[in-house]
């Protein structure tokens, strides 16, 4: 396996958590979305849904935050698996009839105005709804290039095919090699390395998908188990942290 350029094999981003509370990604009706956090992952892996690829996948870490405050959970092993089925704008996301109720829906977009509303942990409000004055600067919301004072709407990341452990964390033990190679490829990146980890063989992208498939029961997500307190800001508050 080795990193690159083509659009004929899976693609795996893979990044490390520093929470699991139920925000990002959220899990609610079969559906796992990531709406939040993750800024330049979400537009990347977006960029690569609209050219046509089918076959990438999300693959969350636990990091060494997270690992730190749980014993019973090692670094650098899945919490979570997808096979991104599509991305919608945020405008969308936020502002349309089918996601509105979702649990990570925690910004409101009316067609004109951008709101915030109560429970979001990276922007706490006294309210149940807060206009944002400066929605552009909302690094949920948009995404920034180097050196450019023009963000562009970012995307919301949406799968149908997941498998969510979280406090599950340490049923899955046997791990197909390919997934071996990707935790060890994050351990010994920089965290914030996005670069892509194409899969180069068929029988990777056989046992990639076949892991997937055979722990897809694992996906409710609650709160008797994720692993951090469910949907509560547990140092979020700094909002690099999620970035």
């Amino acid at each position: 396996m080795r990193v690159f350029e083509s659009k004929e094999k899976a693609i795996v981003y893979a990044y490390t958590m520093t929470d699991d509370t139920g925000f990002a990604p959220c899990i609610n009706n079969k559906i796992l979305s990531l709406a939040c956090c993750k800024t330049n992952l979400r537009y990347k892996i977006a960029r690569d849904i609209n050219s046509g690829n089918e076959n990438i996948y999300l693959l969350g870490l636990c990091g060494k935050q997270m690992a730190d405050r749980h014993k019973y959970i090692s670094e650098y092993l899945p919490i979570y698996l997808a096979k991104i089925t599509k991305s919608v704008t945020t405008e969308e996301y936020f502002g349309g009839e089918d996601f509105i109720s979702r649990p990570d829906a925690k910004y409101l977009f009316d067609g004109q105005k951008w709101y915030v509303k109560s429970g979001n942990p990276h922007v706490p409000i006294n309210t149940n709804k807060s206009e944002l004055s400066n929605p552009e600067k909302n690094k949920d919301l948009y995404y920034f290039y180097r050196n450019s004072n023009k963000p562009k709407l970012n995307s919301v990341l949406i799968s149908e095919n997941f498998a969510y452990f979280g406090k599950h964390f340490n049923e899955p033990r046997d791990l197909p090699e390919v997934l071996k190679k990707i935790c060890e490829i994050r351990k010994e990146s920089v965290r914030g390395d996005l670069k892509p980890i194409y899969i180069t063989t068929e029988e990777d992208k056989r046992d990639l998908l076949s892991f997937l498939n055979t722990n897809s029961c694992f996906n409710v997500q609650n709160e008797s188990n994720t692993i951090d307190t469910y949907f509560v800001k547990k140092k979020c508050h700094k909002e690099n942290k999620c970035r």
